[in-house]
């Protein structure tokens, strides 16, 4: 231990400079990016609108944002999930298989989307999806999550392509066809407050659908929960809709790469407040955005931040600031702590070796003792000699002591200590190096008076 100590103390100046470089190399790898990459979804899609309210809020913190669109936005988990298409995070409203997603964290659910089911009120009363056989649907365009889940809930309710007519159309071109007859009904997984729903909720002759089945669609698909549109929602005055109406709901969520940069990590959940926190027609104030219905793990800096709030550096600290010490704050507290730890090394250094060099005092004024009495030196008293003399530094009271009382044990009674063969005018340095020479010590033994 006190090898080590002493090691540390001596290199102390390389020490210091090795876990700088560490330090700032560390640090210069925590930095966040300035450029992140979104996967949305298509044009006037709830997607991309959220895409675009993240991409003005994070401009604001210096991060710029890469909107990419795609029409198959069940493929946007997937692009996320995949580390070489350079996508940092995504949405989904959709059923996801979580042993597929290995790279991907939920950041938590921002909205309800409705799976709404509007219809041409001449088709007379409609409150289930088997009473659409025959109809020419619109059902959504191939890869889209509202393509995916009208083909599963048609399906389970005996609605094919071989008895109705399915029409993959956007979400613009459904509402045209359902305001021009062309389309006798169609499916849309939008918000409740989107304004393609609200215009077709006020649309004369059209009708949303209430699923009277609602419950048990929502425990036969998973992703789905049932949700209430209260009367009048869309309009108090025209009693829109005429009573409420009874509907499955996907949550839709945003994702990321569970290894995106902390600091990008809790600007997204601020931004996600910012555009989600104010109530809908399906949701009260502050319930998004939230860790529930999410299918996904939820990442851990997003459960501190639904628990806990946006840390206190990131509310009053520039953000890169903010990010840099919130990522390397660990690892910078042993430098602050480097400069009287090593002061404390030093220290005890210096006191370890105060007390090896009492015991050499002690040690050396026995022998002094010894020979003063005309005792003759034993070949281990010489060895103990020379390893002191080899040791000792001087530099303070003690070591001047041991070295006085080395020059007259070299010079007092030196005949008991050398055979008469021997140079009795020798120095004491040559005197001491004879004695080692001449008699190697021997291996210590337990009884031994000094080790």
């Amino acid at each position: 231990m006190k090898h080590l100590v002493v090691f540390l103390v001596r290199h102390s100046t390389l020490l210091v400079a090795a876990i700088l470089i560490v330090a700032a190399a560390y640090i210069y790898s925590q930095l966040p990016p300035s450029k992140i990459v979104i996967g949305t979804g298509p044009e006037g899609g709830f997607f991309q609108k959220s895409g675009e309210a993240y991409k003005a809020y994070l401009a604001k913190h210096g991060i710029e944002v890469e909107l990419r669109g795609r029409e198959d936005t069940l493929s946007i988990i997937d692009a996320v999930e995949d580390p070489k298409s350079g996508v940092d995070a995504g949405f989904a409203a959709q059923s996801i298989d979580q042993s597929k997603y290995t790279r991907v964290k939920s950041l938590g659910g921002v909205i309800y989307e409705p799976f709404f089911l509007f219809y041409r009120k001449e088709l007379g009363h409609l409150n289930r999806p088997d009473q659409l056989k025959g109809r020419r649907l619109a059902v959504g365009r191939p890869g889209q999550s509202t393509r995916k889940m009208a083909d599963e809930m048609l399906y389970a309710f005996g609605v094919t392509e071989a008895n109705a007519t399915f029409l993959s159309l956007s979400i613009t071109k459904t509402a045209a066809g359902l305001k021009s007859g062309a389309v006798d009904a169609g499916f849309l997984t939008l918000p409740a407050d989107n304004a393609v729903i609200a215009d077709l909720a006020r649309t004369p002759g059209i009708e949303m659908m209430s699923y009277q089945d609602v419950e048990a669609i929502s425990k036969r698909f998973k992703v789905f929960h049932p949700i209430k549109i209260s009367k009048g929602s869309y309009s108090l005055i025209d009693d829109i809709p005429e009573h409420d109406v009874y509907m499955p709901a996907v949550t839709a969520q945003v994702l990321a790469r569970k290894d995106l940069n902390p600091g990008i990590i809790y600007e997204l959940l601020a931004a996600m407040e910012d555009a989600h926190s104010s109530p809908t027609i399906t949701s009260d104030q502050n319930e998004f955005p939230n860790a529930k219905d999410t299918q996904l793990p939820v990442h851990n800096i997003a459960q501190e931040y639904y628990r806990d709030g946006l840390p206190f550096i990131f509310k009053h600290l520039q953000f890169y600031l903010a990010s840099l010490i919130e990522n390397t704050w660990i690892y910078l507290l042993p430098l602050v702590l480097l400069a009287p730890l090593l002061n404390l090394i030093g220290r005890l250094t210096a006191i370890l070796q105060e007390i090896t060099r009492a015991r050499w005092l002690r040690q050396l004024t026995e022998m002094h003792r010894l020979k003063s009495a005309g005792q003759q030196l034993t070949p281990r008293h010489l060895a103990r000699l020379a390893k002191i003399r080899r040791a000792l530094l001087g530099g303070n009271d003690t070591a001047a002591h041991c070295l006085r009382l080395l020059e007259q044990l070299g010079t007092t009674g030196m005949e008991h200590a050398a055979p008469p063969s021997r140079r009795p005018q020798a120095s004491t340095q040559e005197w001491l190096e004879e004695q080692v020479e001449a008699t190697p010590p021997p291996a210590p033994s337990p009884s031994a008076p000094w080790r």
